[in-house]
């Protein structure tokens, strides 16, 4: 991401908690002295949804302070070039207790057709995080492919050099892909020891 799409990307966020600040609610009803209208249930509608979003990015904000400053810089920089997304979410319908998660978008990458994603720990953030600064998204998803055990599909790693860019990222974590050869692995950057632990624990 240049420095011009990172100026863009922070206008457009404080731009869009503008807008939120904007929105505005609608009264209970109004009246110009001859005629009262009430509100409609269409209205009523906007003002829940209104009042969700301001809420959520309240209890958003609220998690993100109450993270340790690394961890706080390291979101902060996968967030803002859109590596990783944040989902404040129930786990049952009626659990009345949230829970706010990072998740990386992994569509159409272990499936075909497939809305996906991987939630992404807080403390295997350091490990993501540098194997993302050093192989992009195919450092975030060979992440994910030890994680779950498991390899993208064939037809998206023989897209243009897909295949050696997620070896590449593999290897970078301490192991060699399926078919990569170990010299190869040798001479590629690794985590250190107590990362690969943590990722091994996960």
């Amino acid at each position: 991401m240049t420095d011009q799409e990172r100026r863009e990307e922070s206008i457009y966020r404080i731009l869009l908690e503008v807008a939120v600040d904007d929105t505005g609610i609608y009264p209970a009803s109004v009246t110009d002295g001859k005629t009262t209208t009430t509100r409609t249930e269409w209205q009523d509608g906007w003002n829940a949804c209104s009042i969700d979003i301001t809420q959520k990015a309240s209890r958003l904000l609220d998690w993100f302070r109450s993270l340790p400053k690394e961890s706080q810089g390291m979101l902060e920089e996968m967030l803002a070039a859109d590596a990783v997304g944040l989902s404040n979410w129930r786990k049952e319908e009626r659990d009345a207790k949230e829970e706010i998660v990072i998740q990386i978008n992994l569509n159409d990458t272990f499936c075909f057709a497939c809305a996906d994603c991987e939630e992404l720990p807080i403390q295997e953030l350091p490990v993501a995080f540098r194997a993302w600064k050093a192989h992009e998204h195919w450092g975030l998803v060979a992440w994910a492919a030890m994680r779950r055990g498991m390899e993208p599909i064939e037809e998206l790693l023989d897209l243009l050099d897909y295949r050696e860019k997620y070896k590449a990222a593999f290897a970078f974590l301490g192991r060699p892909a399926p078919g990569f050869g170990e010299k190869d692995a040798k001479e590629l950057l690794s985590l250190p020891q107590s990362e690969k632990d943590l990722l091994d624990a996960g």
